[in-house]
């Protein structure tokens, strides 16, 4: 997981109040995203927290019981900045009962973006817009030490592990393997359990994430291995409605955090 490698241009200074003062002018200005946000004094981030995500989770470890309701990761710190930018508090608003709910959350309004380590898909593009990617990540295939299954080619008629509506699905239906059989599961963290006590026979997941959660887990280090790494590399975004006044400062807002290097340091403290 690290910054997207993109050549970032530094944000004019006053591009907020520019922005503002064009919209107040456009006669679209009753439809703005941006306005509901400043008129509320709170930017809503819709996200699905799962435990052990760098990304979004609640602070049960750091708060006990009141960490339930509180919450942490790359993405949360992040839009913490934005929405300081804006002069707004953030709001985090976690989305029920799987990732597959949080866009249509976002279509019903229920929130103002949805900010996830989201990964940009061609399907999900028909749907939302998404910020410029913010984090690269290459993708491994995990599997049993004594599987066997070492390249695409062995994962002819085997059952992989994944969550409904994720990106890691969108890989595992394009990747269009013969007889591929799927065993989904609620959270990415359930995975590692399914492929452990071979329910699975492997899934796709973040490389470097699930490198660090072996290494972390006794069980999981003796027994799972990362076979081989995909070459399609995934990039993740930030998805807003289609259309919305939020897109432009947000993607300026990111270009500035990666130029000052924050990212990288928001990043490197959410991973270790």
């Amino acid at each position: 997981m690290r910054p997207y490698p993109f050549a970032p241009r530094r944000a004019r200074p006053g591009l907020l109040a520019i922005f503002l003062l064009l919209l107040a002018a456009s006669p679209l200005a009753a439809q703005s995203d941006l306005q509901e946000v400043k008129k509320r004094g709170k930017l809503v981030m819709l996200c699905f927290p799962q435990q052990g995500s760098p990304y979004v989770h609640a602070m049960v470890e750091e708060l006990g019981e009141k960490g339930l309701s509180v919450f942490g990761g790359t993405d949360v710190v992040l839009m913490r900045r934005f929405a300081a930018e804006l002069g707004v508090e953030l709001e985090v608003k976690p989305v029920r009962p799987s990732i597959a709910a949080m866009i249509p959350a976002l279509l019903k309004k229920e929130g103002d973006l949805v900010a996830n380590a989201l990964g940009i898909t061609e399907k999900r593009r028909q749907e939302v817009d998404f910020s410029i990617p913010y984090i690269s990540a290459k993708e491994g295939l995990v599997v049993r030490k004594d599987s066997g299954l070492k390249k695409l080619a062995d994962l002819e008629g085997k059952v992989a592990s994944t969550m409904a509506g994720s990106s890691h699905e969108d890989v595992l239906l394009r990747l269009q393997i013969p007889g591929l059989k799927i065993h989904y599961v609620d959270f990415s963290s359930e995975n590692y359990e399914v492929v452990l006590e071979k329910k699975a026979d492997f899934s796709i997941l973040d490389a470097e994430s699930a490198e660090q959660a072996i290494a972390k887990v006794f069980d999981l280090k003796q027994n799972l291995e990362i076979a081989m790494i995909l070459p399609e590399e995934a990039h993740y975004g930030i998805a807003v409605r289609q259309g919305s006044d939020l897109l432009p400062l947000l993607d300026a807002f990111l270009r500035k955090e990666m130029a000052s290097g924050d990212l990288a340091k928001i990043l490197a403290e959410q991973i270790k």
